[in-house]
């Protein structure tokens, strides 16, 4: 693998309520799918499932689907074994291709799900929620650039208020090496930049 892939992140998507079809206590809601780039594509889509209590809800798999609780309880009858298994917060399932089952609740029960197929029932409240990351990439670049000139303006004035006072100094050392006379420190003022006057006032006041 030569080329980084940027992740695609969906804030908050848990969050949003799925409203159940008119007449159904269950409903899937795909909110995320991709055709795989892997050697035999496929697709994988991700969702929610929400179940409330009603009539058991059958599922015969022609696609593979892990299934992870969140909230509430969702039972699920393998008609493969005969057993209900009773799911709550934390629990896992994975349905083959060929599994064969029947999901109710007493109360109800929400999962987040991975599965090998395209999108059937997209989630109503979640279209176009993808971070956009090449504009997030843009406005961090921006802010970046605006800082930089900044710093490198901050640096260069420092630098050239080093430069101005190590030359102020330098002038004054001229005048005193000249004698000290009046003339030449009065010299040394008129040639030195603003930055070096309280050196130069201190060094004239020592000669006097």
């Amino acid at each position: 693998m030569s080329k980084l892939v940027p992740l695609t992140v969906i804030k908050g998507a848990g969050h949003e309520f799925i409203p159940l079809p008119q007449g159904e206590n269950a409903t899937v809601a795909d909110f995320h799918t991709i055709r795989t780039k892997t050697n035999a594509p496929a697709h994988i889509t991700s969702g929610f499932y929400k179940i409330e209590a009603g009539p058991a809800r059958p599922a015969h798999y022609d696609f593979e689907e892990s299934k992870y609780v969140l909230s509430g309880q969702i039972d699920v009858l393998d008609e493969a074994t005969g057993i209900t298994h009773h799911l709550v917060p934390g629990d896992f399932a994975f349905f083959h291709v060929g599994s064969k089952v029947k999901f109710s609740t007493q109360s109800q029960g929400f999962a987040f799900y991975a599965v090998t197929r395209p999108v059937r029932a997209p989630h109503p409240n979640l279209k176009g929620r993808e971070e956009d990351t090449k504009s997030r990439l843009r406005r961090e670049g921006r802010a970046m650039t605006s800082e930089e000139p900044r710093h490198n303006i901050d640096g260069n004035m420092r630098r050239d208020a080093q430069h101005d006072l190590t030359a102020d100094n330098q002038f004054v050392s001229l005048a005193m090496t000249n004698g000290g006379s009046a003339d030449a420190i009065s010299e040394a003022i008129h040639n030195a930049s603003g930055n070096g006057h309280k050196s130069i006032t201190k060094a004239r006041t020592q000669t006097s």
